[in-house]
């Protein structure tokens, strides 16, 4: 007899279908009745799970590094900085809880990896591949403690159908392939319910096993505060399952929940500091309520977390669940340890919709900690439903059909869902990256551009490079009516202020109903128009799979960029017909900050010329001879209480003069100004002052040309 088949035989005498551990040792489990009716495993597991473990690497790293990192990707980077000696970023870390909800751990762990690896490789933080490189470790290592948990449970047929599942749902797998906290979960999750499960079992090396559940559980804890519902799940139902049993008078069944219960203490007392430095301080963004229900948040996890919210599949997950928490709950053998799963299970899900119906966010990845919960059940519920179709139809090798069923979904998702996933290039409908490089490619250096948002400065150029052009910010938008009008009205006027410039919206600018908070007329000031962006991600949106809103479609606003720009030849051409007297041509100046809010609300900005002598050109846009008066709202930057004396000559010829006190905007009239028919003039601005303070640059904001008869 074969060694597999040896313990399969000793398994089945022993009436427990469980780990070959368990049946052996002086476990405190109830077993009555007939065990529970499942396929004969008959084949090496510990052949197999090596395969699946090699099958869910590959679907893994294949095309790793092809989508660029989205923006949470790079929010996650720039917090693990590893330009950060270690200590200033181990104290950065207690303020990070405050606005991210997300412990420290994940974020040492990639730190002391890019540390590492810089060494080795230049700009890791910049290339995807090496930057996911953990997650995929973590994912692929998660799917074996998933299997060991299974096994632990029932027997080696079920461990390895659900490593299997763990190993191509699209679920766990999009999830290890980003660079974030999530991968980590989905290691430490089924890692600190195994460790739960052997404290369970009894047996020898307790004191080992206690001191390894209390180190999973503190590890999953310091990693999202999204952990916790898990944690108070387990402990809430420990606590139930000691009273019961001390009712009972069961005196081994008791002593492992509190072993249990002990191990969880210690775990959520290291958690604590933060998880209370999070509740006590105001953060609006997890706190200010979701649109959504709970109903609506627990199908949109549950169904995500199968096949995706298409109403068939939405169906069939539910059933799948429903089932495997019937079967949990009704099993006959180790009933009381399948029951505790099934009402963790359960109440994970619920505290976890709960936090995410108070958080304005909605996401399927907050319940990745139930994850492994949820799909045992998936598991559980394919394992009842064969076995019960089988003796329906008197098929004595219900085994075919269970496995069916896991080879069909795997089939179906990789076709269906991971396939699409290998072709997109950016991991969220809006490409940054793609922004970025067309800006570089089309703009001339020195060129100013504009978001609708100036959050997206955080990803371009805050991530992606854009060296030679001037990324501004005129005003960060909200929601409230006056501050969308703000919102045009200083984006316009650094549009007429800057005509070389570019304006790139998130959001579609094109003829058609105006969104919210965007520019209201870019076609009135740029005459250029292109866009990048592309749908790929719709594919995966549209079956339902995505991370997106419930049941919501990607529009070409959510996915198209649109850019709106100028050439100088355009700028002319657009003051013509607006039927400007003259153009302000300052070529070769800079645009430079001149006022912003001190939370990043809005900024201002001016032309700038470094020097005490700086020079402009005046265009006569019209076929007659023009003159006028120049008007401008100017400032020369010296040291502080010094007046400048400043002299404007347009060819030479004296315009005015007027004295100026050190940084500070004055609007100064100038001229008169005569221009011949189609000619230019030359302004020229110098600033005398004392010898010991020379003037250091020229800042003109405004400037208009007013023409007299």
């Amino acid at each position: 007899m074969s060694r597999n088949k040896k313990r399969t035989h000793d398994r089945s005498n022993s009436g427990d279908t469980g780990h070959p551990r368990t049946s052996r040792s002086n476990a405190p489990t109830q077993t009555t009745g007939k065990p529970d009716a499942s396929p004969s495993p008959n084949f090496p597991a510990s052949k197999w799970i090596w395969l699946i473990l090699a099958a869910g690497l590959l679907v893994r790293l294949l095309f790793l590094g092809r989508a660029s990192l989205w923006q949470d990707e790079i929010g996650f980077v720039k917090i693990a900085n590893p330009a950060l000696p270690f200590g200033m970023f181990m104290r950065s870390l207690w303020d990070v809880i405050v606005w991210a909800a997300q412990q420290p751990l994940s974020f040492i762990i990639w730190h002391l990896f890019f540390k590492g690896t810089e060494y080795f490789f230049d700009e890791v933080t910049r290339n995807p591949f090496l930057a996911r490189l953990p997650a995929v470790c973590f994912g692929v290592t998660g799917i074996y403690f998933f299997y060991r948990f299974a096994r632990a449970l029932l027997d080696d047929t079920f461990a390895l159908f659900c490593a299997l599942l763990m190993a191509f749902l699209f679920f766990p797998v999009y999830y290890s392939r980003e660079v974030y906290c999530y991968p980590l979960i989905l290691f430490l999750a089924p890692f600190a319910l195994l460790q739960v499960q052997r404290l369970f079992s009894g047996g020898e090396k307790q004191g080992r096993r206690f001191l390894w559940t209390i180190v999973s559980l503190s590890a999953l804890a310091h990693t999202h505060l999204g952990c916790l519902p898990l944690l108070a799940a387990l402990a809430t139902l420990t606590l139930l399952g000691w009273i019961i049993a001390l009712l009972r008078k069961q005196s081994s069944i008791a002593a492992s929940f509190l072993r249990v219960g002990l191990a969880l203490t210690c775990a959520c007392l290291t958690a604590l500091p933060f998880a209370l430095r999070f509740a006590m301080t105001p953060n609006t963004a997890h706190k200010m309520g979701s649109p959504y229900a709970i109903p609506v948040i627990l199908n949109d996890a549950v169904s995500k977390m199968l096949l995706g919210e298409r109403p068939a599949f939405a169906l069939l997950a539910w059933i799948l669940f429903a089932a495997g928490i019937g079967w949990f709950t009704f099993s006959r053998s180790r009933r009381w340890e399948k029951r505790f799963w099934a009402g963790v299970t359960l109440l994970t899900l619920l505290l976890l919709a709960m936090a995410t119906h108070r958080s304005k966010y909605l996401s399927v990845r907050y319940f990745t900690p139930a994850a492994p919960l949820v799909i045992l059940m998936f598991c559980a519920g394919w394992r009842a439903i064969t076995d019960l179709t089988a003796r329906v139809l008197g098929f004595s090798r219900s085994r075919i059909l269970f496995w069916f069923g896991g080879v069909l979904v795997m089939l179906y998702t990789l076709v269906a869902y991971l396939f699409p996933m290998y072709t997109i290039e950016s991991k969220e409908p809006s490409d940054w990256r793609a922004s970025a490089q067309w800006l570089n490619e089309h703009l001339e250096p020195g060129t100013p551009y504009m978001w609708s948002s100036g959050f997206v400065l955080r990803w371009v150029p805050g991530y992606f490079d854009t060296p030679s052009l001037i990324a501004v910010s005129p005003y960060i938008f909200g929601t409230a009516p006056e501050e969308i009008a703000e919102l045009d009205k200083r984006q316009s006027n650094f549009a007429r202020r800057f005509p070389v410039s570019a304006y790139i919206g998130a959001v579609n600018h094109l003829p058609g109903p105006i969104p919210k908070g965007t520019f209201h007329a870019p076609r009135r000031y740029y005459r250029q128009h292109d866009f990048v962006g592309t749908p790929a991600i719709q594919t995966l949106v549209d079956r339902g799979i995505f991370i997106w809103e419930p049941y919501q479609k990607l529009t070409r606003n959510d996915w198209a960029i649109d850019i709106f720009y100028n050439t100088k030849e355009d700028a002319i051409a657009l003051a013509q017909e607006r039927s400007d007297p003259v153009y302000f041509d300052f070529e070769g100046w800079q645009c430079r900050t001149i006022a912003a809010h001190p939370q990043g609300l809005w900024a201002e900005y001016a032309h700038a010329m470094q020097g005490a002598t700086a020079s402009f050109r005046l265009l006569n846009l019209k076929g007659t001879p023009l003159q006028g008066r120049l008007q401008l709202h100017l400032a020369v930057a010296g040291q502080q209480g010094v007046r400048y004396k400043t002299i404007l000559t347009a060819n030479n010829s004296p315009l005015g003069q007027a004295e100026l006190p050190a940084g500070e905007l004055r609007q100064v009239t100038f001229g008169p100004v005569r221009l011949e028919p189609q000619s230019e003039a030359i302004v020229t601005i110098r600033a005398t002052g004392p010898s010991f303070a020379p003037a250091q640059a020229w800042l003109i904001y405004d400037f208009a040309f007013t023409t007299e008869p």
